[in-house]
């Protein structure tokens, strides 16, 4: 049937006799069992089609257009309906079959109108980071007349089309440039032709989400490039005094972010399955009545805030200050004092210690690779931190408005973030050891007084700025930040801090046991070295050559540490 081709699906608004098809084969007593035989293949011969083009399609889409002259493929008015209308078949199909791919197809089709496109945009209204807002409709009309209401969340727009079918797209570059298909879309309300909204576009839209909700016992599933993520619980802030259980279905890898923020008053206990590996970011936040959660042993990514404000999160650290879960350091928000981050730890999440102001210093152990954004932000009482030589990334505001008197990144550092030590006031001097350190905006600054027009007036340091000191090596990224900022320099030792042979003693350009044992004999009974040694062997770069210098290169034999420290 030409029906069932790639170009507008099987079904739309002028084209019925699928429906007819699919309420015969869901009332087999009408009908012989010949018919509902052919029904069945039929059924799964089009469902195998949309299934195809969703596995060979790089987002995954089970529609695929029709393809151009000049090898494009195009789409048509409303291709989004025709993404939905496919699911619906593709789920009849799961349920006669039970084939995996099915209900697979379904959840990429469902990803592909939620934001996982070429234009990583929700063509449903209200949902996603970046979603539509003006649909072509009369009524919700907000962008053209502020006395109209905006649209409501919900609405599935058309979406891309190669037609260019009005003018508010016809009069873009997106013709000129002749567009892929997925590219032809505007959120325009006089965009018609990509941003029309119709009630037979939602109903699809509504009955797959219901569809896919009742495959994962009331938790909607959606799949991510990695895996299976889970978007968001049924909503339930109508049931008085309602209390949750919720069982995350097994297969599931990664929790969104923020899911239950619609009903976190309400959630008491989630079971988590073995296969999550990875909680995003505040997707436990502030939910007032989460006493009970598991956390899997293949757990490997924490975002910021994930457990934050929750009586879980409360109970877990009256048994210690500092919250651990497979290696990650989620919460130190209670510790006292000094701190000694245990062994083991590779990464500080996001706003672990924010606030904490009971702090004075914190050390931080070798293979701990990151710091995660406002980490230790308003730690106001922290004036000294010790930061390892596995460290990679200080994230935004990892430091912001401390009490930090000295400052030394090891030359693993690649990365500090926007703002990272903003309002360390006491800070007189940093000490950058990779010449190609990124330095995001204002990463040492700290925000004055408010000007005249209410914003926030920003210096590069106060301390004041004349006498702060960035110590670093010439021409490297943090001598030009310097500069920029007409800041004082201190070069280190070692001309532009190129790279080295570092612990190197006996010039194979590599670091054994046997260039550690030749640094000893140089230091206890002055065994010569030859200058190209010496140079290698200061590898904590202080100017002379010690013991330290061999205990470091011995914890890089062992792969503790890397030089230089």
């Amino acid at each position: 049937d030409e029906d069932t081709d790639s170009t507008s699906g099987v079904f739309d608004w002028g084209s019925t006799a699928a429906l007819g098809s699919l309420t015969l084969l869901l009332h087999p007593d009408t009908v012989s069992k010949e018919e509902i035989g052919s029904l069945r293949e039929s059924l799964t011969s089009v469902a195998d089609l949309y299934a195809d083009f969703s596995e060979n399609q790089g987002y995954g889409i089970p529609y695929g257009g029709y393809e151009q002259k000049n090898g494009y493929r195009s789409y048509v008015w409303g291709s989004n309906s025709f993404v939905v209308d496919d699911a619906v078949i593709m789920a009849y199909a799961y349920d006669e079959t039970q084939d995996a791919k099915y209900l697979t197809g379904i959840v990429s089709a469902m990803d592909y109108v939620l934001g996982r496109n070429a234009l990583d945009f929700s063509y449903v209204t209200g949902y996603g980071e970046h979603s539509a807002q003006y649909p072509h409709h009369r009524w919700w009309a907000v962008k053209e007349n502020i006395n109209f209401p905006k649209a409501p969340c919900g609405v599935l727009c058309g979406g891309p089309n190669s037609g260019f079918s009005d003018p508010a797209i016809a009069d873009t570059e997106l013709v000129a440039n002749e567009s892929p298909a997925q590219l032809c879309y505007i959120d325009n309300p006089n965009a018609y032709s990509v941003n029309e909204c119709a009630i037979n576009w939602n109903a699809p839209l509504a009955w797959v989400t219901g569809y896919l909700c009742e495959q994962t016992g009331g938790i909607q599933v959606g799949q991510e490039s990695l895996g299976q993520q889970l978007q968001e619980p049924l909503k339930a802030s109508e049931i008085p005094d309602a209390e949750i259980i919720v069982t995350v279905p097994d297969g599931v890898t990664a929790i969104g972010e923020q899911i239950f923020v619609k009903e976190n008053g309400y959630v008491q206990e989630v079971i988590l399955p073995e296969s999550v590996t990875k909680i995003s970011k505040e997707a436990f936040y502030r939910c007032t009545k989460l006493s009970k959660l598991n956390i899997p042993e293949a757990i490997d990514s924490v975002g910021d805030n994930a457990f934050a404000d929750t009586p879980w999160l409360k109970a877990m650290l009256q048994d210690t200050p500092l919250l651990v879960f497979n290696n990650i350091l989620i919460d130190g928000t209670s510790a006292k004092g000094d701190v000694v981050v245990p062994d083991g730890v590779t990464s500080i999440l996001g706003s672990a210690f924010k606030l904490n102001e009971d702090i004075t210093s914190v050390v931080i152990p070798e293979g701990v690779t990151s710091i995660g954004e406002e980490a230790f932000q308003n730690c106001t009482s922290l004036a000294s931190v010790s930061l390892p030589n596995s460290l990679e990334i200080i994230e935004a505001n990892a430091f912001a408005n401390t009490a930090l008197t000295e400052l030394d990144l090891p030359k693993s550092v690649k990365e500090v973030g926007d703002a990272a030590f903003i309002n360390c006031k006491q800070l007189p001097e940093v000490t950058i050891k990779n010449k190609n350190l990124i330095i995001g905006d204002e990463a040492f600054g700290w925000t004055s007084t408010f000007t005249a027009n209410g914003q926030y007036s920003y210096i590069f340091i106060h301390n004041p700025i004349d006498t702060f000191v960035v110590n670093c090596y010439e021409g490297s990224s943090a001598d030009t930040y310097a500069k920029d900022f007409q800041l004082q320099t201190k070069y280190l030792e070692g001309g532009t801090g190129e790279d080295r042979d570092w612990g190197d003693m006996n010039g194979d350009k590599k670091l054994t046991i046997v260039d550690v044992i030749m640094l000893n004999q140089n230091i206890m009974v002055g065994a010569p070295l030859t200058d190209e040694a010496k140079k290698n062997a200061d590898v904590d770069q202080n100017g002379k050559i010690d013991e330290t210098d061999s205990l470091n290169m011995l914890k890089a034999v062992v792969e503790i540490i890397t030089l230089p420290v």
